[in-house]
């Protein structure tokens, strides 16, 4: 009896030991308050006097009582206290691998586990022997007397305090798992809105953004908001349940024709683009503090959690205003009792305050780079960082005096080159995204000539905002080794914006570039690069389209030279010097990235193809090896590296390779080359029933023309017969297959039959002189057999 009650003890000890600190650890790990930390010690306290208990295998009376009423009162803690823990387990800040959906069952087993320590304590404490404190203290001696005081002072040290401070835990308990403590910061109750007086929290002010915010109540704490998103100012949160407030305000001006419907669709595109499963729940109008605005409800997924938002939005006075609140799924009703709370706390500061963005008045801008300037200075033009960073590939940007149109101007040097203003407004149309001259948005093209230089005039027209659409013009010079478009825009059919900006256009003048050493790509910005190799890879295409390989190679690699990190400038380079058989230049050009692009399957292919062309056979296979190794997988590679193992000699390997990388090894070149491999190896029969399945309808001509070669090749006649006997029976044989079956019949002295052959082979081709030899040849046979048969 004393072993079982030292092992129920032991085992009800060590449970409760780990819970108190499991609970501790998550209190630490959620910075919670409340009783948590009290609770896990008093745990702590309960595990560790079972284990003393254990240890010592007697209890005295008082420890008895003890260790079974704590023990009984604590089994009834952690049955009523379930929903408080269970909502511990799905808090959004404990980190958990777990899905949400079987928190609560996780949860479950582990409290039925951990209540079982204390029931096993109960239940195992009256079974420990008790300890004999009858005798009286004259008959003891004085080890005695000591050792009946040390464990009188651990009964009452141990016993004593665990059994006056687990009332007042299990009255917590009570309390949080019937869900009532309402007075508490932290109490899974929100404050309802009938018994809310206002906003009573800390508060923020923004007076370069025009608002101030201020929490609902003290529960609330201000976290750094850039951690959550850049664009944010205000970033609070409370607890229990986990609601969080997030306020963005941007100044986009009243230029930017930003509706509130505009701005509820890029929110609404922005939480697609950092959550999953999207969902917008409703839409309506809410007026706070005065300004109309928008509020939008919806569910996404983030990291396999799913929360539920409440996004107020405005655009009002240049000012883009989101207001959103958002807490876990679960405590979506929660959240909605909370937004009035969080709305209730934003305020503008000055309603009437325009934001005009980040513009300035436009000054006079020359650029000697490019040979041009623009005089706009005093005439109500504005440039804007805003505007700017919506065309990082221009020199110059700015805004006309009304609030909608614009003027840009991109330049690109291309010195040297000589390139005709066709060619150029390819190129630059091509930054923009035009196709030129086919696009269906080109209105109108027109040549003007000046006593200074020829201008091809662009007329376009494009979608602008909901509601707006753009007449643009783009006027596309030459000047001194740079080329430059000037591109206006205006409302479309607003004659007055069209007059102010043509008359913007008037005032860019043109003069001498300034020279630039021989490396132009070093004294470019990364932009001008970007710019610079967008226009010289779109000459090249056309170039190449026009089968000028030699020139659209010289493009590419100005291209590549001016953006070294876009590889699609490199391949073009690539593909032209192919074209060209300039293998060796090829494989300098990859070697000239200084391994850039080593992980990049597309160059390791090339570089592998242009180096067993350039006679380079070992480093040629040992590439394809390296790019096979990493799973890559195109067919076309594939035959390629194939067929360069079989002329090395290796057709075992080349088989390998078809087996193990080819996607679709039934593809005819992949077929012929396993044909040639088993060829090589003498496997002459295999390699004719690989090809067999072409003979049968549909006719696979190009598999079948090779079987009835392969037969013939290697004086196997009847089947070489009987193959292109197959082909002509299912409708489609070839010159070669009638020329072949002649010669196979030919070699079986099947004269007549190889004559009429070769007369169905010339049928197709009547002029060919080694068809005719092959019939003249086969009379001739004929003619001798006759003679021989009749000399008279």
């Amino acid at each position: 009896m004393k072993l079982f009650g030292r092992i129920m003890l032991g085992i009800g000890g060590g449970f409760e030991v780990l819970w108190g600190l499991l609970v501790l650890a998550t209190q630490v790990i959620n910075q919670s308050q409340g009783p948590g930390a009290f609770g896990a010690f008093l745990i702590l306290l309960m595990g560790l006097a079972a284990v003393l208990g254990c240890i010592r295998g007697e209890l005295g009376i008082t420890e008895r009582i003890s260790l079974m009423l704590v023990n009984g009162i604590g089994a009834l803690i952690f049955l009523i206290g379930s929903i408080a823990v269970l909502a511990s387990l799905n808090s959004s800040n404990v980190p958990s691998p777990l899905p949400a959906s079987i928190r609560p069952l996780v949860g479950g087993v582990l409290l039925l586990v951990v209540g079982l320590g204390p029931l096993t304590v109960f239940i195992g404490a009256p079974f420990l022997p008790r300890r004999d404190w009858k005798r009286k203290k004259k008959d003891m001696t004085d080890e005695e007397r000591d050792q009946r005081k040390r464990e009188r002072m651990i009964s009452l040290g141990v016993g004593l305090p665990i059994l006056l401070l687990s009332l007042p835990m299990a009255l917590v308990a009570l309390g949080r798992g019937g869900n009532i403590n309402p007075t508490t910061p932290n109490s899974t109750n929100t404050t309802s809105p009938a018994n809310w007086s206002g906003p009573t929290g800390p508060s923020q002010t923004f007076k370069e953004l025009n608002f101030k915010w201020t929490a609902p109540d003290d529960s609330w704490i201000f976290l750094d908001p850039q951690k959550f998103n850049p664009e944010a100012q205000v970033f609070a949160k409370r607890s229990h349940p986990d609601i969080a407030a997030l306020i963005i305000i941007e100044k986009v001006g009243l230029r930017v024709q930003l509706t509130t419907e505009g701005l509820r669709e890029i929110a609404i595109a922005n939480a697609k683009s950092s959550s999953t499963n999207v969902v917008e729940l409703n839409t309506s109008t809410l007026t706070v503090d005065g300004v109309e605005g928008v509020t939008a409800t919806y569910r996404g997924t983030i990291a396999g959690r799913r929360f539920h938002y409440i996004n107020w939005l405005t655009s009002y006075n240049g000012f883009a205003v989101q207001v959103l609140s958002f807490g876990q799924e679960q405590d979506a009703a929660a959240a909605n009792r909370v937004w009035s709370q969080v709305l209730a706390g934003f305020h503008f500061i000055d309603p009437d305050l325009i934001a005009y963005g980040d513009s300035s008045p436009a000054e006079d801008f020359r650029s000697e780079r490019y040979g041009f300037e623009i005089n706009l200075a005093d005439q109500g033009w504005r440039t804007s960082k805003f505007f700017s960073d919506m065309i990082p590939h221009a020199e110059f940007v700015a805004e006309p005096p009304t609030l909608v149109g614009g003027l840009v101007v991109r330049a690109v040097r291309i010195d040297e080159h000589t390139l005709s203003l066709d060619e150029v407004a390819r190129a630059m149309m091509s930054i923009i995204n035009f196709s030129y001259p086919n696009d269906p948005d080109i209105t109108s093209i027109e040549t003007i000539e000046s006593d200074d230089r020829t201008i091809q005039r662009i007329h376009a027209l494009l979608d602008g905002s909901p509601g707006l659409d753009y007449e643009h013009i783009h006027d596309i010079t030459l000047n001194d080794g740079c080329a430059i478009m000037l591109q206006g825009m205006w409302p479309k059919g607003d004659a007055e914006q069209k007059e102010i900006v043509l008359a913007a256009l008037q005032q860019v003048m043109l003069f001498e570039s300034m020279p630039l050493p021989t490396d132009i790509v070093a004294q470019l910005e990364p932009h001008q690069l970007s710019r610079r190799a967008t226009f010289f890879n779109t000459l090249g295409l056309a170039a190449f389209e026009r089968n000028e390989f030699s020139r659209a190679a010289v493009l590419f690699e100005e291209a590549s030279q001016a953006d070294p990190s876009y590889v699609t400038h490199l391949v073009n380079q690539l593909k032209a010097l192919n074209q060209l058989s300039r293998y060796a230049d090829g494989v300098a050009a990859i070697r000239a990235t200084n391994n850039r692009f080593d992980a990049v399957e597309s160059v390791v292919a090339w570089d592998a193809y242009m180096r067993w062309r350039s006679d380079d056979s070992d480093g040629a296979v040992a590439t394809w090896r390296r790019l096979f190794a990493t799973g890559y997988q195109n067919d076309e590679d594939v035959e390629l590296f194939a067929d360069a193992l079989i002329s090395l000699g290796r057709p075992d390997e080349a088989i390998v390779v078809i087996d193990n990388h080819a996607a679709n090894p039934n593809l005819d070149g992949l077929v012929l080359s396993r044909v040639y491999a088993l060829e090589e190896i003498g496997q002459i029969n295999e390699g004719l029933t690989v090809l067999e399945p072409s003979l049968d309808a549909p006719v696979n001509i190009v598999l079948a023309d090779r079987y009835v070669q392969l037969a013939y090749n290697h004086e196997l006649h009847e089947q070489a017969i009987a193959g292109a006997e197959r082909v002509e029976a299912n409708g489609r044989p070839t010159l070669d297959t009638f020329n072949r079956k002649g010669l196979a019949q030919l070699a079986l002295d099947q004269l007549e039959e190889a004559k009429a052959s070769f007369e169905k082979a010339l049928a197709l081709k009547p002029g060919d002189q080694t068809l005719r030899g092959n019939l003249e040849y086969t009379q001739e046979l004929i003619d001798q057999k006759q003679e021989t048969k009749n000399p008279f």
